[in-house]
C-alpha cells in the first residue's frame, strides 16, 4: 500500500507500507524537498476564535517558532466555507516565501459550513 502525507510544513512524501512483511512498517517511497526551506523554524498551531454569535472556529496559524501573537507582522488569511467541504493543510511555497523573507503568519480558518464541526442544529 502507498500513501501520501503533506502539511503546512511537510512539502510531501509517499510511503509505502508492506502487509506481506512479519513486522510491517512503512518505509519513505519518494520524498519532496524544497532546497532553502527549514521547517524545523517553523510551526503550526491551531487556535479557536469566537464569532459574534459564540461559536468558536477553528483556525490554523503557521508561522516562525517563538513569534509573538501581535499586530506587528503581515498576515496572510484565508477561509472557506460552504457546502461541507474541508480545507485541509497542505504546502505551498508561495507561503514559504511568505513566512521566510516578509515574516508573515498563515492563517487558514475553518469557517462554518466545511463539516469541521459537529452540531446538532443546522447553520441558518
Amino acid at each position: 500500500m502507498f500513501y501520501y502525507f503533506t502539511s503546512f510544513l511537510t512539502p510531501g512524501t509517499i510511503f509505502h507500507y508492506d502487509f506481506s512483511e512479519q513486522d510491517p512498517t512503512p518505509k519513505v517511497f519518494r520524498e519532496i524537498t524544497v532546497e532553502g526551506f527549514q521547517a524545523h523554524l517553523y510551526e503550526t498551531e491551531q487556535v479557536f476564535v469566537t464569532s459574534k454569535d459564540g461559536t468558536k472556529i477553528p483556525m490554523f496559524l503557521v508561522h516562525r517558532k517563538g513569534m509573538k501573537h501581535d499586530a506587528s507582522h503581515p498576515v496572510l488569511m484565508y477561509g472557506y466555507g460552504g457546502f461541507n467541504i474541508a480545507l485541509t493543510p497542505s504546502f505551498s511555497v508561495s507561503r514559504v516565501v511568505f513566512m521566510q523573507h516578509l515574516g508573515g503568519v498563515f492563517a487558514l480558518v475553518n469557517l462554518r459550513g466545511g463539516g469541521y464541526v459537529l452540531s446538532e442544529q443546522p447553520y441558518e
